[in-house]
């Protein structure tokens, strides 16, 4: 479990240097239709020009790339209610990127631009 900690705060210093690092973050969206999502977000990282949604999934390595994909729309779901929240606290920062961490493989995958 160490070793897997150590590996995703390397990866997001050296990708993401600087970034204010957010764990279990809730969000919460009121969207067409008047359906509330609400949930949390496993790590948002704030950049001085945007966000990083990482989210945490863990299944066996085959396939992970693959796999991963098919959570784009829980992370586009993610970056709606972010940039929403941007816009009412007024910094209009945008998502820069939604990535899928699978600790088992020791891999990050980014899903939906």
């Amino acid at each position: 479990m160490v070793e897997i900690h150590k590996r995703l705060t390397q990866f997001v210093t050296d990708k993401y240097p600087g970034a204010k690092v957010r764990r279990e973050w809730p969000i919460s969206l009121r969207e067409s239709g008047n359906r509330l999502m609400q949930g949390f977000i496993d790590m948002l990282l704030e950049l001085d020009n945007g966000f990083v949604i990482i989210d945490h999934k863990t299944f066996p390595g085959a396939h992970a790339e693959e796999r991963a994909r098919e959570y784009a729309p829980q992370l586009a779901a993610y970056r709606r209610a972010v940039e929403a929240a941007a816009v009412e606290s007024g910094t209009g920062k945008k998502v820069l990127a939604a990535l899928i961490h699978i600790p088992v493989v020791g891999k990050v995958y980014e899903v939906g631009g």
